[in-house]
């Protein structure tokens, strides 16, 4: 059986025409045909279906929304397989062949599409990564070190996505971002964690003495006990990463 568009055609036609009640009946045949097919398909059938799928696919990729070309061909690969099913049941080896090539470039095209999707995407978290460095640095310049170190840390989870993904895809250039700068730019981001945390608990010091000062010792000693732990945090993050700087003899 094949489909037969003309009844759709008629349906159309009856429709834009206002005679809604005649389009009633070509459009309950044509889906009473195509409920026959998806029982008992024919190859051309699906091949059509196939198609229509990678028509779509086509077109998302064109407009460079490579999500949604990948889940059209990834539709149209059962329908291409159930065509070469059909095919070699029923000995139409001429079309098995050129269905198989199809089944493969398929495939190639939503690897191409996987890759570029991981590049638009890496490419915003490049953009953010960006964002919280200024962020980190003017905060840091402007005396807040809580914000400061929040970005830093931010900054660096960003980066090992960033480094993940471009190891994976072999991206040498993000955005103005190279690859081989990625360690240099992860030190620098736990250096300016530690920094960020080292200048914080100066400045709580600096407010202890007061505290000490005023008479309120016991205060004071909590406070400096809760620093201590902070600092002796900071000194393990410091060796952990190693990145103590060494000093010329």
């Amino acid at each position: 059986m094949k489909l037969n568009g003309f009844l759709l055609n008629e349906a159309q036609k009856a429709f834009d025409s206002g005679d809604y009640a005649k389009a009633i009946k070509p459009s309950e045949d044509a889906i009473e045909e195509i409920n026959q097919l998806e029982k008992e398909p024919t190859t051309e059938y699906l091949l059509n279906k196939a198609k229509h799928f990678v028509n779509k696919a086509l077109e998302h990729f064109k407009s460079k929304d490579y999500q949604s070309a990948i889940e059209q061909w990834k539709k149209a690969i059962p329908e291409y397989q159930r065509a070469t099913d059909l095919a070699e049941r029923r000995g139409e080896t001429d079309f098995v062949e050129s269905i198989n090539a199809s089944i493969e470039t398929i495939k190639n095209n939503i690897s191409k599409a996987e890759i570029q999707k991981d590049y638009n995407y890496v490419v915003g978290k490049v953009g953010q990564y960006n964002a919280e460095i200024a962020n980190a640095k003017s905060s840091f310049e402007n005396g807040d070190y809580e914000s400061a170190t929040t970005s830093f840390e931010n900054s660096v989870v960003l980066l090992n996505e960033i480094s993940t993904i471009a190891e994976k895809r072999n991206f040498n250039e993000i955005s103005g971002l190279q690859k081989f700068e990625l360690n240099q730019l992860l030190e620098d981001s736990r250096k300016g964690i530690a920094w960020s945390k080292i200048a914080s608990a100066k400045l709580e010091l600096e407010a202890t003495s007061k505290l000490y000062e005023s008479g309120a010792y016991l205060e004071a000693r909590d406070t400096c006990l809760q620093i201590k732990e902070r600092l002796k945090d900071v000194f393990d993050f410091v060796i952990k990463y190693d990145l103590l700087e060494e000093k010329g003899g």
